[in-house]
């Protein structure tokens, strides 16, 4: 499964299409209405595709059509890119999972080299725990224009942050009542059921 963040009209969402074929599903987010026009008619020829019309800036908006995902690829343009791929990721990146990242230097800072902008970049990324990989120029093809790929640096076993985040539930006053891991269905993934707990008493 596959978030594409900045799909534009559909192009190389269908690529990522072909490439996950008929069993997997990529989540096309495209914030422009126009070309968000041109992403449902490819999406109604491609049945894995599903589009999502919203700024990546809110992933919150769309969370209830998301499920986690293996791999997001970001083609964004904009100067906060690595904030909105970072949010993305906090949401509907599984433990290890990986990220794409497409760079266009002019879009962050047209008065700073490409390569300070790249470093930049990847500086943001590191900070968020996202660990870099690979990094790729797309020159002759793309001026000022790299492609990084990276990885989640993520040290934490999965029981560690489940319980982690059952902590700030009942911190919460919410009482856990059953815990499910999803093996073998979805990696690193579980479901809590729990019920609140309000120390308000109500008039009667």
């Amino acid at each position: 499964k596959v978030l594409y963040l900045g799909a534009a009209s559909g192009t190389t969402v269908s690529h990522v299409s072909d490439i996950v074929g008929p069993e997997g599903r990529v989540y096309a987010v495209e914030f422009s209405h126009r070309s968000g026009r041109d992403l449902l008619g490819v999406a109604q020829k491609r049945p894995n595709i599903v589009p999502i019309i919203e700024d990546a800036r809110h992933p919150h908006k769309y969370r209830m059509v998301m499920s986690m995902v293996d791999t997001i690829f970001a083609d964004v343009a904009q100067p906060d890119q690595a904030r909105i791929v970072t949010l993305n990721a906090q949401h509907f990146l599984k433990i290890g999972g990986h990220v794409v990242i497409s760079i266009k230097a002019n879009c962050i800072d047209s008065t700073a080299p490409a390569e300070a902008v790249f470093a930049q970049e990847v500086k943001k990324l590191v900070e968020d725990k996202v660990k870099p990989l690979e990094q790729v120029t797309l020159e002759p093809y793309e001026r000022d224009h790299a492609v990084v790929a990276n990885c989640i640096d993520s040290t934490a076993p999965a029981e560690a942050v489940f319980a982690q985040e059952v902590k700030k539930l009942v911190e919460d006053k919410v009482k856990p009542l059953e815990q499910v891991t999803l093996e073998p269905y979805e990696r690193d993934h579980a479901v809590v059921v729990g019920i609140f707990r309000s120390d308000v008493k109500t008039a009667n």
